[in-house]
């Protein structure tokens, strides 16, 4: 199978490789990498695809699927009401559960892990409406999955700190509605606030952006500090996820392991020609932890209590609750697009050589603007890159409130 790759490095410039066995050695390295078309050339594009219209016969009836298909799965928020889309989700899950642990398996022994690894088995589809659709469903409904997750480190949730994610676009995925990663925070733990997610005082650095074409395969590092990005796009995000770890899982906390299989109980991919028409499990179940020490660990845990890994990356709190207001008489010193706080409510900008005062508080959900940036006129929040005009308020996409404009 002849693969291309992109490789976003840290620094957020681009190359390009055909040696996808460096893949890995990149990914430890803390760049991520983008496999071109990796669905189209395994043969499971049009597999994994159809597997999803079945569902959505099976759930909505043929008229449903007929115009999902026409339209493309970009437009299912056109034809399927959120709480359908919630439906086909769950629906949707089921055989990817039996299904994706086989195909990523074949996928990283494609990038040439030939020793033993672990294969997580919750596949997850992924559907991010356009916000305007998105925000019908209560905020922390299947966080990251249906609604944003804010900037997080996976081991927040005690996913293992050797984990591998994989990120695969079933439709076109846009920068306005993929997702952030913050290459100036890898390889440090930044403090946790609430939902799973970054405290707010936390300065996080400029965020790296992507795009990827349908079939499209995204691997990072489970440890970078990730979040969903806003969709400002007028069409669905569809992605779906996994991961793997290299050696045994191992986890912040050891008590609460989740579900990994053994590579060794999967064929190559070719061997499952069909694969979303079979019935049952694809491969054989080799679990890394035994469900009787599964119970053990979480009596444990119970009983216990948690104990934090050593090896946890070092803790770098970031915050900038102290930063100090720009006085007036500082003003001068203030460069173009560069953002600071004025007061407690009220940033303050340099935008074409006049100065700009804005609400301090993302209308979203209330990320601190004062650690955004500037981008065409308009600052990005720095948690889900919602985008407001600063002399106007006005927001990028549907459904969001205005940010306060100052003057």
């Amino acid at each position: 199978m002849k693969l291309e790759m992109e490789v976003l490095n840290l620094d957020g410039s681009v190359t390009k490789d055909s040696d996808v066995s460096r893949c890995i050695e990149y990914v430890q390295a803390g760049k991520i990498v983008i496999i071109k078309k990796y669905l189209q050339n395994a043969g499971l594009m049009n597999e994994i695809t159809n597997y999803v219209f079945r569902c959505i016969s099976s759930l909505f009836g043929n008229e449903a699927e007929q115009k999902i298909q026409s339209d493309g799965l970009e437009k299912i928020h056109n034809h399927l009401t959120p709480e359908q889309v919630k439906a086909l989700y769950h629906e949707v899950r089921k055989e990817l559960k039996n299904k994706m642990p086989a195909v990523t398996a074949s996928m990283f022994r494609e990038f040439g892990v030939n020793e033993e690894f672990f294969v997580h088995d919750a596949s997850i589809i992924r559907l991010m409406l356009p916000y305007a659709e998105q925000k019908k469903y209560e905020h922390n409904t299947e966080l990251g999955k249906l609604t944003l997750h804010g900037p997080h480190h996976d081991f927040y949730q005690n996913v293992p700190l050797n984990a591998i994610n994989t990120w695969i676009a079933l439709g076109k995925v846009q920068k306005e509605n993929s997702m952030f990663i913050y290459p100036d925070c890898w390889g440090q733990r930044i403090p946790q606030g609430k939902d799973e997610a970054v405290r707010n005082d936390q300065y996080l650095g400029d965020p790296i952006e992507f795009a990827m074409e349908e079939g499209d395969a995204l691997i990072f590092h489970s440890n970078h500090m990730h979040a969903s990005r806003l969709n400002s796009t007028d069409e669905t995000r569809v992605v779906l996820t996994n991961r793997i770890t290299l050696g045994k899982p191992f986890y912040p906390y050891e008590n609460k392991p989740h579900k990994y299989f053994s590579s060794n109980g999967f064929k190559p991919i070719a061997d499952y020609e069909g694969i979303f028409s079979k019935s049952g499990f694809i491969g054989t179940q080799q679990p890394v932890v035994s469900k009787l020490r599964t119970k053990v660990l979480k009596l444990k845990s119970k009983w216990v209590g948690d104990t934090l890994s050593s090896d946890m990356p070092p803790v770098d709190d970031r915050s900038r609750a102290d930063q100090g207001f720009l006085a007036e008489g500082e003003f001068s010193q203030l460069q173009e697009g560069q953002v600071r706080p004025l007061n407690k409510g009220t940033c303050i900008t340099r935008l074409n050589g006049e100065l700009v005062k804005f609400g301090r508080y993302c209308p979203h959900q209330g990320a601190d603007l004062a650690l955004g940036y500037m981008e065409d006129g308009q600052i990005v929040c720095p948690h889900h890159g919602a985008k407001f005009d600063v002399k106007t308020g006005e927001a990028n996409c549907d459904g969001l409130r205005q940010l306060i404009a100052k003057g």
